[in-house]
């Protein structure tokens, strides 16, 4: 099974295919997010537990344990914080 196809797919689905940047982040966020608890599910005894913690949170967790690139961490980090920085100046 290739996940990279899978996500890509799954990527490309939810934003259809003129995506504009709102919807790109918030996606991307949603698809890292769910593959972080896969890898957590698939790697820790108590992971029901560790599934509730913060975005970041479970983010350190998984790099602690060496399970990413440092790219492949950084990368997720700053979409992170791209994320935060969209959500939180939102206006209503």
């Amino acid at each position: 099974m290739d996940i990279t196809k899978d996500i890509t797919f799954a990527f490309t689905a939810m934003i259809g295919y003129r995506p504009n940047e709102l919807t790109s982040v918030v996606i991307g966020h949603f698809l890292a997010e769910y593959l972080i608890n896969k890898i957590i599910f698939a790697k820790c005894k108590n992971a029901k537990r560790i599934i509730s913690y913060s975005f970041a949170i479970k983010l350190e967790f998984i790099n602690s344990m060496h399970l990413l690139t440092d790219d492949l961490y950084k990368n997720i980090k700053n979409l992170n914080r791209i994320r935060n920085e969209i959500v939180h100046t939102l206006e209503v």
